[in-house]
């Protein structure tokens, strides 16, 4: 469901011409809200910010139609948005029911056929991944996870610091809600609190990049990962580093989102929240993630990285085993029972299980460079 709200969210804006950098760490709501705003800003508000006289004010004035349009635009479409989940909710059952009868069957055939399309290429597709992975699995294993690692922990040590600081002057919510809501903007950059860790990237895979701080590293790399990258056919160093730069920003700004919902969670309780207590569960939290995205990323590099030879080698050795299939299946049955896509889903399957496979256990030995955190930050359990 999250998936859906957000690729709908994301049409949503283009649909409406609401262009530019937006997050998807806020409620349903406000996300909802801020788009709508996001439109009054382009489409009508312009004529009344050129009306506010200009001077010292105009600032102050500007700042305080923006507020009450936030408050104005955010309240309905939240009262909106409410009654649509509730009836959505309440008509839950009955389509559930409905699409259960009128698809169940259709669904265990496909799994059925899933199965036996899986049977058929496991043995055509295995020996032909091992041929193409043995060789390079684990030297880009090792080499990749090293930076990647150092990002990580450099992104923990800046987000406890920069949230220890908010907090130490945030005297009042009004104030810590405006600390962290300028951290929020804050992770958009390449300065800043995103700084130590995005340095560690840049230096990995950027050629020439100069690093002005090299102490703070925190790995030994001999050779530029770009320079690796470019040996094999159909991936670039720039996709590598923008998606390890966007794994980055997203566990900093999940991280910033549910350490100011659960202080807003905790007031709507009635209760006064440990702000220090707070921070450090959330910072475990985020270490604990980051066990979790580094090895996601390399296996995701992997798939960029060995996808394309291994469907180029596979493809032609599968078709006639699919053939006879595909010609059993009523035309009108094609559009659920796919064998093409059966297949594609099968080899998908079985590339990600076998890399993750691998994954795994090589990524422990760099992984425990995360753990000295919990004592550096004197975290707790």
């Amino acid at each position: 469901m999250q998936f859906a709200f957000k690729r709908a969210y994301r049409m949503t804006r283009w649909r409406l011409g609401v262009w530019g950098w937006f997050s998807y760490d806020r409620t349903e709501e406000e996300q909802l809200g801020q788009m709508i705003v996001d439109r009054c800003e382009s489409s009508c508000m312009a004529e009344v910010y050129a009306k506010i006289p200009g001077g010292r004010l105009e600032r102050k004035i500007r700042a305080q139609i923006q507020d009450g349009l936030d408050k104005t635009v955010g309240a309905a479409v939240g009262a909106t948005w409410k009654v649509a989940v509730q009836g959505i909710e309440s008509q839950k059952e009955t389509l559930e029911s409905k699409a259960r009868e009128a698809l169940g069957p259709i669904f265990e055939k496909q799994a059925e056929l899933s199965t036996t399309v899986k049977d058929k290429i496991v043995g055509i597709v295995s020996p032909a991944l091992e041929e193409l992975t043995k060789p390079i699995m684990t030297p880009i294993c090792n080499c990749l996870m090293g930076p990647l690692v150092a990002a990580y922990k450099q992104l923990v040590l800046s987000y406890h610091k920069r949230m220890t600081t908010i907090i130490s002057e945030g005297s009042t919510p009004e104030e810590l809600e405006k600390g962290i809501n300028y951290f929020n903007r804050q992770i958009r950059w390449w300065w800043g609190p995103m700084r130590p860790a995005l340095r560690q990237i840049y230096r990995a895979f950027r050629e020439g990049y100069e690093d002005d701080e090299p102490e703070t590293s925190g790995f030994t790399i001999t050779v530029n990962i770009g320079d690796i990258l470019d040996c094999f056919q159909g991936v670039r160093p720039w996709q590598v580093e923008d998606k390890f730069e966007s794994k980055l920003r997203e566990t900093m700004g999940a991280a910033i989102f549910t350490f100011a919902d659960t202080v807003t969670q905790q007031r709507e309780g009635g209760t006064e929240p440990d702000l220090n207590a707070i921070l450090s569960q959330v910072t475990r939290m985020m270490v604990h993630d980051a066990h979790i995205v580094v090895r996601q990323a390399i296996t995701e590099i992997f798939l960029l990285v060995i996808q394309p030879p291994f469907k180029r080698k596979v493809d032609p050795m599968i078709k006639d085993v699919l053939e006879p299939l595909s010609s059993m299946i009523p035309e009108p049955l094609k559009v659920f029972l796919d064998i093409d896509k059966l297949a594609i889903g099968c080899m998908d399957g079985i590339l990600t299980d076998t890399i993750t496979n691998v994954v795994k256990p090589a990524s422990k030995p760099v992984l425990t460079a995360l753990d000295s955190l919990a004592t550096d930050l004197s975290l707790g359990e």
